[in-house]
C-alpha cells in the first residue's frame, strides 16, 4: 500500500523567478515595490484603530469619543485618527466605527 503525501495529491507549480538587474534593482524588486504601497490609506488606519483592543470597546460610541477616552486614560491612541475624524465631521465612514453597521 503506497503512502499518500500532500505532494503526491497536489501538483506543485513553481514560478520562473528570473531577475534582471535594471538601474541597481532587480526587476522582481520593482514589481514588489509597485504592488505593495508604503502609504496606508485612511480606511486602513481607521480599521486598525477599530480593531485595536488596547483602546477599549468601540460599541455605542463614535471614533472621536473612543479616541478621547483612550487619550484620557493615557493609552496613546494614534493622533492621525483624531485628525481624520475632525477633518471629516459629517462623513459617517470617518466618524463611526466599522462595528456600527451590525446589531450587536
Amino acid at each position: 500500500m503506497a503512502s499518500k503525501t500532500i505532494t503526491n495529491v497536489y501538483k506543485q507549480s513553481k514560478r520562473n523567478r528570473t531577475s534582471v538587474k535594471v538601474e541597481g534593482k532587480s526587476e522582481s524588486t520593482k514589481v514588489q515595490e509597485a504592488s505593495s504601497p508604503s502609504i496606508r490609506t485612511d480606511d486602513e488606519i481607521l480599521r486598525d484603530f477599530d480593531l485595536a483592543l488596547e483602546y477599549g470597546p468601540c460599541i455605542g460610541i463614535s471614533r472621536l469619543e473612543r479616541w478621547q477616552r483612550a487619550d484620557k486614560h493615557g493609552l496613546s491612541p494614534p493622533t492621525e485618527v483624531k485628525d481624520m475624524v475632525i477633518k471629516h465631521p459629517d462623513n459617517v465612514a470617518y466618524t463611526h466605527s466599522l462595528w456600527d453597521d451590525y446589531n450587536i
